[in-house]
């Protein structure tokens, strides 16, 4: 079989597995433990975070990075922080994001916040639609980068600098899972337009299942809601140090090879439209 269905999945690169394979038998300690080992261990998640952040051209005076266990959880955070806000102010997304976000309007509802939907034309958020519906009560929004059925990319920089015009405290959030490893991100321009957050999964960028990754502005108008005890009370459970560090070495791969990854992208889009083409009748 010809695997064609990235956006649900990437194979994790082998270099990735034996990565995570190593460092859960070498470094198998918990990185909250204050013995040697574990601050080993902890010294090697800490690295890896500041690593990843280099790769993806993130700045860490700006900017915290987060480890997650998926990009739902880190949307789940995200959207959760408006618990530190009064009731009756307002979420706003739109129906084009992932069903983590799409779906968790009743949910808000019931709680006693506003969830709105903006409207879209042909796969991209309607500009116009989005700021009419931004007041003084908007807290956040939430709008995808690159959309994980129609692959439409939509400009985000673009809308949280209109956004922010309108009102420079709303909490301008973006799930960015189907960019990483496939688009160009620039973090820079990100900044300079407003965005806070950015959210995203390690398994869409050939690494395993199971990390998720959130990227949050430093000084925001948002406090992001407890959860536990890890990444600054924003996460519960134990670091999955394999896991980063897996992750880590697909993106290493992944950037210094952009080029050939992106190249193999092209051959097996014109590939899959060849193919389809010879089916009669579709």
């Amino acid at each position: 079989m010809i695997y064609f269905d990235s956006a649900a999945t990437t194979a994790p690169l082998s270099a990735a597995l034996a990565v995570f394979s190593k460092t859960e038998s070498k470094y198998f300690y918990n990185t909250s433990s204050k013995n040697p080992l574990g601050i080993e261990s902890k010294n090697l998640l800490e690295n890896a975070r500041k690593n990843i952040c280099s790769l993806l051209g993130v700045d860490t005076g700006y900017y915290n990075l987060y480890f997650t266990s998926s990009a739902t959880e880190s949307n789940k955070i995200v959207l959760e922080s408006i618990f530190n806000k009064p009731k009756g102010t307002c979420i706003i997304t739109t129906y084009l994001e992932h069903a983590s976000i799409r779906n968790a309007n009743k949910f808000f509802i019931k709680q006693g916040y506003d969830f709105l939907f903006t409207k879209s034309n042909n796969g991209y958020v309607n500009k116009d639609d989005l700021i009419n519906k931004v007041t003084s009560k908007t807290s956040i929004i939430s709008v995808i980068h690159t959309n994980n059925i129609t692959g439409c990319v939509d400009d985000i920089s673009y809308l949280s600098k209109c956004v922010k015009e309108k009102n420079n405290r709303v909490f301008f959030h973006s799930d960015i899972t189907q960019s990483i490893g496939k688009s160009y991100l620039d973090f820079e321009d990100f900044k300079k337009n407003g965005i806070d957050a950015f959210s995203f999964s390690a398994h869409k960028c050939y690494a395993p299942k199971g990390l998720g990754v959130l990227i949050v502005k430093k000084q925001s108008n948002l406090v992001l809601f407890p959860q536990g005890g890890q990444e600054d009370g924003i996460k519960p459970g134990t670091h999955p140090l394999g896991l980063v560090l897996a992750f880590e070495n697909a993106l290493e791969y992944i950037t210094k090879n952009k080029d050939s990854v992106n190249e193999n992208f092209e051959k097996m889009y014109k590939y899959f439209f060849e193919k389809a083409r010879e089916i009669k009748g579709l």
